[in-house]
């Protein structure tokens, strides 16, 4: 972990290499793209019910990061 800019940087908390506005272009880009051909975007909350990951994958939920209001952060919400 290294001290950059007053924020605690590690390989899970690193900055992007790639540009913020390239990165909303090219999205914009690809959302324009699907939506062409009928699909619709859809932004999936970082967040799930308390004991989603343990239930629906195999995930230990001593491994799960829960949060205060009896919800559990996603690793991955495309994940099944």
């Amino acid at each position: 972990m290294s001290e950059r800019s007053g924020q605690c940087v590690d390989e899970f908390t690193a900055p992007s290499a790639v540009e913020a506005g390239e990165l909303a272009r090219l999205e914009a880009f690809i959302y324009g793209r699907v939506a062409a051909q009928g699909f619709t975007g859809l932004a999936l909350s970082p967040l799930c019910s308390l004991g989603t990951n343990s239930a629906v994958a195999t995930v230990d939920q001593n491994k799960v990061v829960t949060t205060v209001r009896n919800t559990e952060v996603v690793a991955d919400a495309t994940s099944t």
